[in-house]
C-alpha cells in the first residue's frame, strides 16, 4: 500500500508523537477538551483516550533537558514520522489545522455468513478531532489525493460525506462542520456521524467516569484514558474476539480505570484511579520502616506489603483458567521436588508483612564483580520462627549441595548463614534481621546512612502524595554513574553518547500506590533535571 494511504490511516493516531517532537513550535489556540470531543463518540464506547496536540502544553518541556537531549528527541521524532507517515511534515501539513484528539473503542455489527443475515459484533476504533483551520485541512487532503495511487471514493451518509480508501488496510474519513472522524471500519464512522447529528453520545453516558480524570489534579494534562471493564466484557461477548472464562473473572474484579499524565514543575507526572469490586483483593498498609536497611546510594528499591494476599488472590484467578491452573500445578511440583516444601504454605504462607528488595553499588563479591551491584531483600512477618525455618529450608533446597553454607553469629547475636562460592568468598548471606523480619543480602546489613535519610530519595519520593501500599524508586543519576564505572565500562561502551545524555537528564522515577476503600490510587513521577 502506498505511503500516502498509510498516512491517512495513521495520521491522527500519531498526533501525540508529532506534537511531542515539535513541542517548542507555536501554533494557534488549543483544540477542544475531552468533554467536547466526546460529543462525537457513540454512547456505547467502553474505552476512550485523549491526546493533547496543543504546543503550549508540550512547550512545558522547555524547562527540562540539555541541548543534546532535545536534539536526540528531535531526530527520533523525525525518523518515526518518516517511517509512519512518509514525507508528510507534521509541523507544516498537520499542526496548523488539527485539534486535540480522542480515540474510542466500541463494537459495530458485521455480517458473518454468505446469506448476509447473521451478524456479530466486532471491536472498532474511532478517531475524533476538531478542525481548527479548514483551508489548511483542505490543502492537506488535496496533497494526499495527489500522492495516492489509490483514488479515494466519496459517498454520502446522513448528510455527511465519507471518503474511503480501499486496499489491504481500508480507511474511512468524514468531515462534518468542524468535526473530523476516521476509522478502518466504515460502520464506526457512520455511528459517529449519527452521534454528531443527535444520537446518544459518550458525553451523556450514565455513570461516565472519564471526565473524572479532572479529579486526578494533573497540571498541563497531555493524555488521559478511561476503560469501563463490565461494559467492555459485555460489548465483545458476541464478537469473534470473545473473552474466555478466566479473562471474564479477572475483568469482574474491576469496574472502571481512569488515568492521566501531564507536565509539572518537576517532570512528567501520571495518576490513575482503579475502581474495584467490593470482593477484590485487600492489601494492608505499609510503614516503610524496612527501607532503613538499604543504603543511601541505592539504585532501585521495590517496597510493598501483602505478598501472601496477592498470591492467594492470584491462585484463585489461576483456578478459573485450565491452562494457568496446569502451569501452577507444575510450578508447585517443581518447587516441592527441589525444596521438599509446599509453595503456598512454606513460602508465601509467612510473607504477610512488609517487604523491600533493592539494588545498590557493590564492587566486591561474586555479583558485584560481574555487575557492579549488590542485592538486599528484607521480609517482615508475624511468625518469625516459621519464617526462619522456611527461608533456611528454601535456600538449602535451591542450593542442594552445590554451594557450602556455614552459620555464624552476627554482632547482634543473630545467626547468619553464609552461602559460599565454589571459587571462594561469600555469595550471599541470609537469616534473622530482628525479631520480626528475615533477610537475604550480598553484604552485611550495617547501614550508617539509610536510604530514607538521603536527599535524593526524599526529593523524588517526597513529590508523591501517597505510597501507603507500594513504592518503586529508581535513581537514574546513580544508574548512569554505574554504567560509566570501571566495572561496567567495557560492557556499556557500545551505548551511544546521546542515549547516556538522555539518561543523565532524568533524576529519578518514583511510583506510589494507595488503597482507599475499593479504589486503587497510583501516582508516578519521572523527575527531570532542569535545563541549563
Amino acid at each position: 500500500m502506498a505511503k500516502s494511504t498509510v498516512a491517512v490511516a495513521a495520521l491522527l493516531t500519531v498526533t501525540a508523537a508529532g506534537a511531542g517532537g515539535y513541542y517548542y513550535l507555536q501554533t494557534k489556540d488549543p483544540g477542544d477538551q475531552p468533554e467536547q470531543l466526546a460529543q462525537a463518540v457513540p454512547e456505547q464506547a467502553y474505552a476512550v483516550g485523549y491526546i493533547a496536540t496543543d504546543s503550549k502544553i508540550w512547550s512545558k518541556f522547555d524547562r527540562f533537558g540539555s541541548p543534546a537531549v532535545k536534539q536526540l528527541m528531535d531526530r527520533s521524532m523525525q525518523q518515526m514520522q518518516k517511517d509512519v507517515v512518509g514525507d508528510i511534515n507534521y509541523q507544516k501539513d498537520v499542526q496548523p489545522w488539527l485539534g486535540n484528539v480522542m480515540l474510542a473503542s466500541f463494537t459495530t455489527a458485521s455480517k458473518t455468513d454468505t446469506s448476509q443475515t447473521a451478524t456479530s459484533d466486532r471491536p472498532s476504533m474511532l478517531v475524533v478531532s476538531k478542525v481548527k483551520d479548514k483551508i489548511s485541512a483542505f490543502n492537506f487532503l488535496n496533497k494526499l489525493k495527489g500522492k495516492s495511487k489509490t483514488p479515494a471514493t466519496e459517498t454520502d451518509y446522513n448528510g455527511a460525506k465519507i471518503w474511503s480508501v480501499s486496499g489491504k488496510e481500508p480507511y474511512h474519513m468524514a468531515s462534518l462542520d468542524d468535526w473530523l472522524v476516521g476509522s478502518s471500519d466504515r460502520a464506526a464512522v457512520e455511528k459517529s456521524i449519527d452521534t454528531i447529528k443527535g444520537a446518544a453520545s459518550f458525553s451523556q453516558k450514565n455513570g461516565n467516569q472519564f471526565f473524572a480524570s479532572g479529579k486526578l489534579n494533573i497540571p498541563n494534562p497531555i493524555a488521559s484514558v478511561y476503560i469501563d471493564f463490565p461494559r467492555m466484557a459485555k460489548a465483545v461477548a458476541n464478537s469473534s474476539n470473545k473473552f474466555d472464562a478466566s479473562q471474564l473473572a479477572q475483568f469482574s474484579q474491576v469496574q472502571t480505570f481512569v488515568a492521566g499524565t501531564g507536565i509539572d514543575d518537576q517532570g512528567i507526572r501520571a495518576k490513575s484511579l482503579t475502581q474495584m469490586n467490593p470482593n477484590s483483593i485487600k492489601i494492608p498498609a505499609k510503614t516503610g520502616k524496612v527501607l532503613a536497611n538499604f543504603p543511601e546510594d541505592s539504585l532501585l528499591v521495590l517496597n510493598g506489603t501483602g505478598l501472601k494476599n496477592i498470591w492467594t488472590e492470584g491462585v484463585k484467578q489461576f483456578d478459573s483458567d485450565p491452562k494457568a491452573k496446569t502451569a501452577l500445578a507444575d510450578v508447585r511440583k517443581a518447587f516441592r521436588n527441589q525444596t521438599k516444601l509446599d509453595l503456598d504454605k512454606d513460602l508465601f504462607g509467612w510473607l504477610d508483612g512488609e517487604y523491600a528488595i533493592g539494588l545498590f553499588p557493590q564492587k566486591s563479591g561474586f555479583l558485584g564483580s560481574l555487575t557492579g551491584t549488590g542485592l538486599t531483600a528484607v521480609f517482615e512477618n508475624t511468625d518469625q520462627q516459621s519464617s526462619e525455618k522456611s527461608l533456611d529450608a528454601v535456600i538449602k533446597g535451591l542450593v542442594a549441595g552445590n554451594a557450602p553454607i556455614s552459620a555464624a553469629k552476627s554482632k547482634s547475636g543473630k545467626t547468619i548463614n553464609n552461602i559460599s562460592s565454589p571459587f571462594g568468598g561469600v555469595v550471599m548471606s541470609y537469616g534473622e534481621l530482628d525479631n520480626k523480619s528475615v533477610f537475604l543480602s550480598t553484604k552485611e546489613i550495617a547501614i550508617s546512612e539509610p536510604l530514607t535519610k538521603g536527599a535524593e530519595f526524599q526529593k523524588i519520593v517526597g513529590s508523591l502524595s501517597q505510597s501507603d501500599q507500594g513504592l518503586v524508586y529508581l535513581n537514574f543519576q546513580r544508574v548512569a554513574a554505574l554504567l560509566e564505572s570501571e566495572t561496567l565500562k567495557e560492557q556499556t561502551a557500545s551505548i551511544p553518547a546521546d542515549y547516556l545524555s538522555l539518561l543523565k537528564s532524568i533524576e529519578g522515577l518514583a511510583i506510589g500506590n494507595k488503597i482507599a476503600g475499593d479504589t486503587y490510587q497510583t501516582e508516578g513521577i519521572l523527575m527531570l533535571k532542569p535545563a541549563k
